[in-house]
């Protein structure tokens, strides 16, 4: 067997290993944010629980939840192992994708390109280094396309076929209800390719939207926390979709990347007008379709029925993009400007990457203030966390009680009425930290997290019992909090 065969076999593994190892460069560094709080908040209580959850609040999260439970109590609730299925997800897309471009007359240089080229994309960066599901919907909607190919291209494509097509399609959608969206680019393909298999791919879907119905009827019931998300003008939805989906406001390499868009769309243009065969038309019809039509049909459902559009909703479309900008670099005319071309985009795309691990990556950095409570308190010892009096209060209270499982274990939540799992909210029920109740036994030391930027007196936000039995030890001043240590006079 010759040494080129091999590689080209070993190929999805390699860029499995390729993608995972890549990504984990510095993904301990930035703090876990709110997003990621609600993911532990989700995946720390029982199926039950989040099942009673998911009727009130994050629905369309709760698969994911539910996947993250059994994945946490193995592994538990560290920066790395919360983060870990996402990596994971990144290099299993790598694989997935270099396999899709193969299979559509993609040479095996287009199609590694294709897979490396993924991973320069600053979306990528951030669905890596966080534990939501965003950089799972990549992979399934990858899997789905794949399915979708495959059908095509089968003489033999029947009822089995469809049907894995079906209950991917359905589990894409438990895991992120607008991965649905995959769904429009698939029907305007088929539309070009086989019309006879259109009602084939629309039973498939009929099928797997029926099985995911009670994400969409809870989530409609849930749309109200969604509220935060406006109408914006038009101008505005292209350059977020063009600018903030793929490239989150990196613009050197969103201008890279654009240019090539428009030497792949001038090629194709020619070739269709000259009526030339090229065997990478397939590529690039499926790449534009995929990547342009989902955030059309987002803007469009956002002035039809809701605002929706928030970029990271799309991150299942940035493969497309991959696609795109291999085969402009595949198309290009001399090998010394494929080099150039490849060499500044990875190195753009590792500037990129490097900043995404900053320790303030995604907001505040938290991991400072957990370690110095961690030294100065005991498993026992409380922690007492301001209410939702300000947006940076409420930000303290949530990612303070949620470091608290997987780095601050045994330390009590003093303000903490009801528990999430009890309630059926994300983050419990908190008393005011003024009216927090007196434990029944008291603890050798409490630690008191407020916003940095309150003037409040101390004396006015602590209970009138630790004003009685406690003294101030010492304070910590921080980027996002202050901390005061109470010790048992």
């Amino acid at each position: 067997m010759r040494i080129k065969t091999v590689v080209e076999r070993l190929a999805p593994y390699l860029l499995f290993v390729v993608g995972a190892l890549a990504m984990s460069f510095k993904i301990l560094v930035p703090s876990f944010w709110q997003d990621e709080a609600a993911t532990l908040a989700g995946a720390n209580r029982p199926i039950s629980a989040l099942l009673g959850m998911a009727t009130k609040i994050d629905v369309v999260h709760a698969t994911y939840y539910g996947l993250m439970h059994f994945w946490t109590n193995i592994f538990g609730f560290s920066v790395l192992w919360m983060r870990l299925p996402s990596l994971l997800a990144v290099g299993l897309t790598c694989a997935l994708l270099y396999v899709l471009v193969r299979k559509l007359n993609g040479s095996y240089s287009v199609a590694v390109i294709a897979s490396l080229l993924y991973l320069v994309l600053p979306r990528t960066h951030f669905a890596s280094s966080e534990s939501r599901s965003n950089a799972l919907t990549a992979t399934m909607a990858v899997a789905l396309t794949l399915i979708l190919v495959w059908a095509l291209q089968s003489k033999r494509s029947g009822w089995l076929t469809w049907s894995i097509y079906a209950v991917v399609a359905a589990a894409s959608t438990y895991v992120f209800m607008f991965s649905m969206l995959i769904a429009v680019p698939h029907a305007v393909y088929l539309l070009l390719k086989n019309r006879k298999q259109l009602w084939q791919l629309f039973g498939a879907w009929a099928l797997a939207l029926m099985a995911a119905s009670p994400v969409f009827y809870w989530g409609y019931q849930e749309r109200g926390q969604v509220s935060w998300i406006k109408v914006k003008p038009l101008a505005t939805y292209l350059y977020l979709a063009i600018i903030q989906v793929n490239f989150n406001g990196q613009f050197w390499l969103a201008a890279t990347f654009i240019l090539l868009s428009v030497v792949v769309l001038v090629v194709y243009i020619f070739n269709r007008r000259s009526n030339r065969h090229d065997n990478l038309n397939d590529l690039v019809e499926l790449g534009l379709m995929w990547g342009v039509l989902p955030s059309a049909a987002l803007i469009a459902a956002s002035y039809a029925l809701h605002p929706y559009f928030v970029e990271h909703y799309l991150t299942f479309t940035t493969p497309a993009t991959a696609i795109i900008a291999s085969v402009a670099i595949h198309k290009l005319r001399f090998v010394w400007l494929r080099i150039l071309v490849a060499a500044l985009v990875l190195w753009l795309g590792f500037m990129s990457l490097d900043s995404s691990r900053s320790a303030h990556a995604h907001g505040p950095a938290w991991m400072p203030e957990v370690q110095d409570i961690a030294a100065h308190t005991k498993p026992g010892d409380g922690i007492l966390l301001p209410d939702w009096r300000t947006r940076n209060s409420a930000e303290v209270q949530i990612m303070m009680d949620s470091y608290r499982v997987g780095y601050l274990l045994g330390r009590v939540d003093l303000s903490l009425i009801e528990t999430g799992a009890k309630s059926n909210t994300l983050f419990g029920i908190h008393s005011n930290e003024k009216e927090a109740p007196k434990p029944t036994k008291l603890m050798p030391t409490i630690a008191l997290v407020t916003d940095s930027v309150d003037t409040m007196p101390i004396e006015s936000q602590i209970p009138d019992w630790m004003l009685r039995n406690y003294k101030i030890d010492h304070v910590d001043h921080f980027d996002a909090s202050n901390i005061t240590f109470f010790k048992l006079k």
